[in-house]
């Protein structure tokens, strides 16, 4: 599959989500955010030798110092090891930036498909984003438990 028909099926998508802009542009990459200021930005890249879209977010930061404290940190909020549909966690080494990130085979990616992953990696995003900054467990069916799929803004 081509960059063309990935663009398709993204645009495709976007319209069935009932966002009215985006476009995965002539270089691949696209970038969006929801409606609530305290979700990241999502980005989208093609990736052409791999044929692969990926998608990722920057869920916020680990405020430790020490090597220790950072590893003790992500196995007490559960972010090492965990992959959720697919959905899987990196840590930058230099300012220990957690990034939820997604990626996905383009040559069986249809718009059902894509529109349910980008579903539950929004999801996956906004746990990552309570997990970080602590917040309890009990306000994830507040206001924060909104569903993400027509709140998309392109930024």
């Amino acid at each position: 599959m081509s960059i063309q028909q990935c663009r398709l099926i993204f645009a495709e998508t976007l319209r069935t989500l009932q966002v009215e802009e985006g476009d995965l542009g002539d270089d691949g990459m696209c970038q969006m955010r929801l409606k609530y200021d305290w979700m990241p930005s999502l980005n989208f890249c093609y990736i052409e030798p791999k044929d692969s879209l990926l998608i990722f977010a920057e869920a916020g930061f680990i405020d430790t110092d020490g090597e220790s404290d950072v590893f003790k940190d992500l196995m007490h909020r559960q972010f090492l090891f965990n992959k959720s549909k697919g959905v899987t966690f990196s840590l930058a080494g230099d300012n220990n930036a957690l990034t939820v990130q997604l990626m996905l085979d383009v040559p069986g990616l249809t718009v059902s498909n894509l529109a349910d992953a980008l579903q539950d990696f929004i999801e996956e995003v906004r746990f990552a984003v309570f997990r970080i900054n602590d917040i309890p467990e009990e306000d994830y069916g507040s206001d924060y438990g909104a569903t993400y799929s027509n709140s998309i803004i392109v930024g």
